[in-house]
């Protein structure tokens, strides 16, 4: 028995269209998908204003450290937290570490996020373990330009 001529040509144009649509691929990138975290509940958020008596922010690549105790501005720095979620969590790389402290012990880590038309926290438990993710405030937005533009008028070079 002989498969008829067109047949046999419908037959391998299925196949090699059927190869072509899966081996090619688009100039677009691919978006990640990012986990999600809940943004900070209020009672949260509320209790790491009252409770904060000193900060800390840490960098990653920078030989220096901020630190803040005058309690004004304690609370202020607390600030830069919002309610607000996260949308991208890959959208750019950590910068460095705040430390939310009373009475010498952290109350709550953040890892922070600046870059690439981002700005974000992620909180952590003790054992760094994120929880929430908030956006940062617009006068975090501003502090954080500060510490980078500081660095790259002063001479404190980058650690690395």
């Amino acid at each position: 028995m002989s498969i008829p001529l067109n047949f046999k040509f419908i037959l391998s144009a299925l196949l090699i269209s059927g190869l072509l649509m899966t081996g090619c691929k688009t100039n677009e990138p691919e978006k990640k998908k990012s986990a999600s975290l809940p943004a900070p509940p209020l009672t949260f958020l509320d209790k790491i204003f009252k409770e904060s008596d000193y900060i800390d922010y840490m960098f990653d690549d920078f030989s220096f450290s901020v630190s803040v105790s005058d309690e004004k501005s304690v609370k202020g720095n607390v600030g830069y937290l919002s309610v607000n979620a996260v949308e991208d969590l890959t959208c750019t790389k950590p910068i460095g570490t705040v430390y939310f402290q009373a009475n010498g012990e952290h109350i709550c880590i953040a890892r922070s996020y600046y870059g690439n038309g981002c700005a974000y926290f992620i909180l952590q438990d003790k054992n760094n373990k994120p929880l929430y993710a908030c956006q940062m405030s617009d006068s975090g937005k501003k502090f954080f330009k500060q510490i980078i533009e500081q660095t790259k008028t002063s001479p404190v070079k980058p650690q690395g």
